[in-house]
């Protein structure tokens, strides 16, 4: 599995905008990162300021975009299919960014992103040995298995042997 986080400065006056935008992101299958079948998850958060050891906030300007993502594929591959396939959410998303160079150049935001790049801290793996087409498979069988439960918890055995076999044999 690949990663990426980087910290990406919001151009002066855009901060809002950024924050609302994020805000409105549908989150989940809905995520128009789901549309990167490879991708296992993406967060976005606008950083305005840091707090200190003392607790005090230390404003940071300008803001930053923290952007991270997980997925399957070659770091340059995923953001080529981020162009490709949500270019106009990656121009909306990132386009408050300064020096986002857009989505109909891959190559220069590769570069742009990798220029911003940060080691992250820590991952999260779920299933660190399945692809995120696995994940999704699980998920949905997940969902089968459970609204199966439900609409033949009153079957007898044998009904619902034959009521099985005939829904997932």
């Amino acid at each position: 599995m690949n990663s990426l986080a980087a910290l990406l400065p919001i151009t002066e006056g855009a901060e809002k905008s950024a924050k609302r935008l994020i805000e409105r992101l549908p989150a989940g299958r809905m995520s128009p990162f789901a549309r990167i079948e490879s991708t296992h998850f993406a967060r976005l958060v606008v950083i305005s300021d840091l707090i200190d050891r003392r607790d005090k906030r230390i404003p940071w300007q300008p803001a930053r975009l923290f952007f991270s993502a997980e997925f399957d594929i070659p770091t340059a591959g995923w953001l080529e299919a981020l162009c490709t396939l949500l270019p106009q959410e990656a121009d909306e998303i990132f386009g408050a960014c300064a020096g986002y160079p857009g989505s109909d150049r891959p190559p220069a935001v590769k570069a742009w992103m990798v220029a911003h790049a940060v080691r992250p801290g820590f991952s999260v793996r779920g299933n660190p040995d399945a692809t995120a087409g696995e994940v999704v498979k699980a998920l949905a069988l997940r969902e089968q298995l459970m609204a199966f439960a439900v609409d033949t918890r009153r079957l007898a055995p044998q009904a619902l042997q034959r009521r099985f076999d005939g829904t997932f044999r």
